[in-house]
């Protein structure tokens, strides 16, 4: 029933009677728990392998769904989550309402992402990715930071981005998980991820999972990706703590990010290698070296 990548990941699903396609109008029912860790995949779960990952934390919860025989031949089937009501927010708040308010003025209006959000897909397509132009798209999450404190300080001489927005936890407020006001906020830890993220695009030798093990493995991780002294050691208590978000955020990158990546908006270049036609991508799928599963399983046996 799954196929686990971590250490946490099970399900159980219970079913109510059950659908026959030569029977028309037959029904069935289902309710299913599931802890489904950051870098796990359900193995043979129709309803569920094409989640979107937008939840980058994993999945959680409880899950009801109804299918039932409209006609011969035919299965009809939805299906329900408190999770879900994340993408809702989501959908509404960029593709109805900014569009919606876009049109009434004969205007359009932009896609917000930055560069770490859109290296690791951390959007949901058509929705909060949507725009005509991703503005911000090439920039980190850092760099956005400075931007904002140049126009305030240097353009304008004035608080036009107001400061609070820059001191504010980063955090897309979907859900109680990412609640602000209790410091909560995005699974992305920006001064750490922004670097991390920038060897997989920005480096003329492109960093792959075995580079950043081996940097780890030597102590000069952050020496080599350019993030702050002490980082790794404070977000990363043991190897296997490492590892897993390694390869939860490898997987993100070269996984459904990639679709999305293909899909998004117009991003204004402004590095040495933008998403886009600076940054071609195929989508092959997730591949591991030999050198890093053999480093890997050294690392988590000391």
């Amino acid at each position: 029933y799954l196929r686990p990548h971590a250490d946490r990941t099970w399900a159980v699903r219970f079913d109510y009677r059950g659908t026959d396609l030569n029977k028309v109008g037959s029904w069935g029912a289902y309710a299913k728990w599931m802890d489904i860790g950051a870098v796990s995949d359900l193995g043979h779960d129709d309803e569920w392998a094409t989640r979107e990952p937008t939840f980058v934390n994993g999945v959680k919860g409880w899950f009801y769904g109804f299918k039932m025989v409209p006609w011969q031949n035919c299965e009809w089937e939805t299906m329900w989550a408190p999770r879900l009501a994340e993408n809702i927010q989501a959908r509404d708040r960029s593709a109805r309402v900014l569009a919606g308010a876009a049109a009434a003025f004969g205007g359009g209006f932009t896609c917000n992402a930055n560069k770490a959000e859109t290296t690791v897909g951390y959007s949901t397509l058509y929705r909060d990715q949507s725009g005509f132009l991703c503005a911000l798209a090439d920039l980190w999450k850092h760099q956005v930071y400075d931007l904002a404190r140049y126009m305030n300080q240097v353009v304008y001489g004035r608080e036009v981005v107001p400061q609070a927005t820059i001191d504010i936890v980063p955090s897309a407020e979907l859900s109680n998980a990412q609640n602000v006001d209790e410091g909560l906020g995005d699974p992305i830890e920006y001064p750490y991820h922004d670097y991390l993220f920038r060897s997989f695009v920005e480096k003329w030798q492109k960093a792959a999972p075995a580079d950043i093990l081996q940097w780890y493995a030597d102590g000069v991780l952050e020496e080599k990706i350019g993030c702050q002294q002490g980082l790794v050691a404070k977000y990363f208590p043991t190897a296997a703590d490492f590892i897993a978000d390694l390869e939860r955020w490898w997987r993100q990158f070269c996984g459904m990010s990639i679709a999305k990546r293909i899909q998004a908006p117009p991003i204004v270049a402004v590095s040495r290698r933008a998403y886009g036609f600076d940054h071609r991508e195929a989508q092959n799928g997730i591949y591991y070296t030999r050198a890093y599963r053999r480093l890997k399983a050294k690392l988590l046996q000391e």
